[in-house]
This record gives structure tokens, sequence and C-alpha cells, in this order.
């Protein structure tokens, strides 16, 4: 093996750095609380307000038809249709202000298990294909479910190597299982 290819660390160091990684789960619920509550912060400075009359799924209209059963021998029996019919795209301009994750969770706009969090496929569909939910705190929200964080624990205080190596997992610009060691006696 080339020596500038080997792995400066040993595997103590590693394991010992193992040992000081908090890990966070991209959906937790109190990262995702957090997340929430930071980017509605912004959207609120952000955000121009909407006009009152704007609803969330944006303009409807409604058809109805009443038809009546008039063939000899029968009697009359009314009917009614309804049709309603919505705009192409749903609008999410009404997402502002933006509500508390609370209300989400009470709305079902997200729903919560076991210290996690999901979005519902009915929701996060229209949340990532349209541009206006772009700087919304719930498209936020969504973009952040891939995203694992690491932590080194209160008190870790590594040097050298293994310091650039513990700041490259917390940056994410590697992942722990990108790490090399060799094993020294």
């Amino acid at each position: 093996m080339d020596q500038a290819l080997r792995p400066t660390l040993s595997d103590k160091e590693i394991v010992d750095l193992f040992l000081n990684l908090e890990f966070t789960p991209n959906d937790a619920i109190h990262r995702a609380r957090d997340i929430y509550t930071q980017a509605a912060q912004t959207q609120m400075t952000t955000w121009p307000a909407t006009s009152p009359d704007e609803s969330v799924m944006g303009q409807t209209s409604t058809i109805e038809e009443n038809m009546s059963n008039t063939s000899e021998g029968s009697p009359s029996i009314p009917v009614t249709v309804s049709v309603q019919i919505t705009s192409a795209v749903p609008s999410l301009e009404g997402l502002f202000p933006p509500p508390s994750f609370d209300e989400l969770v009470a709305h079902g706009w997200i729903r919560t298990t076991w210290e996690r969090f999901s979005v519902p496929r009915d929701i996060l569909i229209p949340i990532l294909r349209q541009p206006q939910a772009a700087e919304t705190a719930l498209k936020r929200l969504v973009d952040a479910r891939g995203q694992d964080v690491f932590n080194l624990t209160a008190g870790f205080n590594p040097g050298g190597e293994l310091q650039r190596v513990a700041n490259s997992i917390v940056a994410e610009e590697c992942r722990p299982s990108e790490i090399a060691c060799i094993s020294r006696p």
C-alpha cells in the first residue's frame, strides 16, 4: 500500500470517535420542530401577506343540476348532481402566516409516531412540485427529511487528524462509513 494513501488514524482513535458521536435521525420530532420553527420565522420576514379570502386549495366552482325521472308509470324522483371543480394546481399561499408545528400535526399535514414524523404522500407531492412552495417552512421541513445529523458529545476534544475527521462528519462532508483506519499494536 502506498504510504500517501495509508490512513493516519488507528482503530482505537476511530472507536473513540464513534463512541462520542451523537446521531440524530432525519425524522426525529425534536429536530423537525426546531427546523420548522426556524423556517417559519424566516418565512414570516420574507413572504408577503396574502389576502384573507384566498384559500389554501385555490379557487373552486360548484355546478348543481336537478334532474327528475318522469317516465310514464313511475313516480317522479328528484335527483341532484353536484360537481366541484378545483384548479389544477393547489395553492399553498394560504400557508402564510405559517401554522405552528402542533397545528400541522392536528390538521394532518404531518403525522407523528414514536417520536418520529412523516408527511402524507397526498401532501408531499404538491409541496415538492409547486414553485410557490419553495420558500415555505413546510417545504424546508420536507427537504430536511433526508438529512441525518451527527454531533460530538460534550467534553470530547480530539486532536490532530482525528479533529479534522470529526469536524468533517459533523459538517456533513463525509459519512462515518467512509472513514478508514489501520490497526496498530
